[in-house]
């Protein structure tokens, strides 16, 4: 399974000349002024920043669009595979600043919770520095898959994962990035410590960056 500016002012200025003895005031030069203030700085652009190479694996863009209620989504997978035939998906969704991400996420986890035979949340945190964000590794078991009619939401006995939230200046955004399987192998997860560590740091990773977007190579 992600992106606005303002201000200006006036000032007024009043200048005397001295003619034969006398000092007569001058009309106000209001447009001349305000010709000679510097424009002000453009803000620059954000966009979210996607750390590349997860797992040290190539990824590519297999999915994405409109999403219900504003915004929108891509779904990145491992090169090879495909939306309906996927180990790991990263999706980015990018929503109106008046959309709050973790209300996005909670509707998706309550999504999940419900269709789970077992569900638990691993993890969670809060940070305020840079950015607003929280992130959550939620673990999944045994889903019904009759709860979701699209496949390409749950397809295996056992799904993670890892989701963040992020409030920006000008769009806010939800980052999920999942696993799943019918079978847990070691270097899972759910099992490996380097996997989950290599999850986690690229996990903080996620954030924006303003500028010129660069390209996001997977």
């Amino acid at each position: 399974m992600s992106p606005h500016q303002r201000y200006s002012r006036a000032a007024g200025l009043l200048a005397v000349v001295a003619l034969g003895g006398c000092v007569k005031p001058v009309a106000p030069t209001l447009s001349n002024h305000a010709a000679a203030q510097p424009a002000p700085a453009p803000v620059p652009q954000e966009y979210l920043d996607l750390p590349s190479h997860p797992g040290g694996l190539h990824w590519q863009a297999a999915g994405g669009g409109a999403l219900a209620g504003g915004g929108d989504m891509q779904e990145y997978v491992p090169a090879g595979e495909t939306i309906a035939d996927w180990t790991q998906m990263i999706t980015a969704m990018t929503l109106p600043a008046g959309q709050d991400p973790r209300a996005r996420l909670a509707a998706i986890l309550n999504g999940l919770r419900g269709a789970c035979a077992s569900y638990r949340v691993v993890q969670s945190a809060a940070r305020d520095v840079p950015y607003r964000t929280a992130d959550f590794l939620v673990r999944c078991d045994q889903p019904d898959d009759a709860a979701f009619p699209d496949n390409n939401v749950l397809l295996r006995r056992h799904e993670v994962i890892w989701a963040k939230t992020i409030q920006g200046r000008s769009d806010n955004y939800v980052v999920i990035r999942s696993w799943h399987g019918d079978q847990i192998p070691q270097d899972s997860v759910l099992v490996s410590a380097t996997a989950r560590r290599e999850w986690q740091d690229w996990v903080d990773q996620v954030g924006l960056a303003n500028g010129a977007r660069k390209n996001v190579l997977f």
